[in-house]
């Protein structure tokens, strides 16, 4: 096991110390720095790398080192700070660590819920409304947000389309940026999903003129990705994950005009109403009663989106971000 000494030695600092936590899921990722980067304080980003005996974790105090590689731990540098903001299961474990080497003077926050394990750990969790936790929803430490974070802000969105503007210019207008998620651990888009999407996509080029903008994610199936490839019309430009290329997502998002977005992807369906840009999200029928459509059944209701239905309307988005109200209560509560 890992020995850390000086467990006590806390930032003395006239700034707290605070550490946002990512590891390998991009969308959780986009919540911890989204948050973060409304926080009145600089943040720390500390990488969180698992290894093979993670899954241990549910059976060991939360002072074990196991299930964490060694270059967690190199970037893990004392002092130990004074507030840690992780989102997900796992990076939820981390957070917890580091709260035992600090001897329970780290406020910890998460972003969504960490485990009942660990629950009692945290000092402010964040849990999206789609989500079903009845039994811990009357708890003060509990903040109910409308959909997920995201790190998509107005300077960055300028940044992207300032670098990337040259390649869509002679593309027809509008821009409809087309963002796929894809399989869940629960859920597997079938051939007639994917068929169905491409049919109402087919439907909208006999009614616009314009370009669709394909990209992809890592959980897009190889068929999903050939059947949205071979039948979209008017498809000028793609973005198909893990090829060697640049990955345009984030230009999609700063060029678009408009915005289709799977529904499996709730991180990606906050980044794309985070843009304040007309989003219509598709939800295919098997996604019924889950949390997908909770959420996305929330966004209509509130005005964000609308279902995508293979046609475009005009509406201003109204659409209040959750990073900046979970950063205020943070703000308020704990620096």
């Amino acid at each position: 096991m890992l020995k850390i000494n000086n467990q006590n030695e806390l930032s003395h600092n006239k700034n707290p110390v605070i550490w946002t936590l990512t590891d390998n899921r991009p969308g959780n990722n986009s919540q911890v720095l989204g948050v973060g980067q409304h926080i009145n304080y600089p943040t720390t980003r500390v990488e969180v790398i698992y290894n093979n005996f993670f899954f241990l974790r549910s059976f060991l105090s939360n002072s074990s080192s196991i299930g964490f590689s060694r270059d967690t731990f190199s970037s893990a540098k004392l002092p130990w700070p004074d507030l840690v903001i992780s989102a997900g299961r796992r990076a939820a474990h981390f957070a917890s660590w580091i709260k035992t080497q600090s001897l329970v003077s780290t406020k910890l926050v998460s972003i969504m819920f960490p485990g009942r394990n660990i629950y009692n750990n945290f000092d402010l969790i964040a849990i999206p409304k789609h989500d079903n936790i009845d039994k811990f929803k009357e708890s003060s430490k509990i903040m109910r947000i409308s959909g997920a974070p995201s790190n998509i802000s107005d300077s960055l969105l300028e940044q992207k389309k300032s670098q990337f503007s040259k390649v869509f210019n002679d593309f027809p207008r509008p821009l409809i940026a087309i963002l796929v998620g894809g399989d869940t651990k629960k859920y597997k888009y079938s051939f007639r999903d994917c068929f169905d999407f491409s049919k109402d996509l087919s439907h909208l080029s006999k009614t616009t003129n314009g370009t669709f903008l394909l990209a992809t994610s890592r959980r897009t199936s190889k068929m999903m990705q050939r059947v949205l490839q071979k039948e979209t019309p008017n498809l000028n430009h793609t973005s198909i994950w893990d090829q060697k290329k640049i990955n345009y997502y984030l230009a999609y998002l700063a060029i678009a005009d408009e915005i289709i977005v799977t529904g499996d992807s709730i991180s990606m369906c906050s980044e794309a109403l985070s843009t304040k840009k007309p989003v219509y999200i598709y939800l295919p029928s098997s996604l019924k009663n889950t949390k997908y459509s909770r959420y996305s059944e929330e966004m209509f209701k509130n005005g964000y989106a609308k279902p995508f239905q293979g046609k475009l309307e005009s509406w201003e988005s109204n659409y209040i971000s959750s990073e900046i109200a979970l950063a205020g209560r943070i703000n308020k509560f704990f620096l």
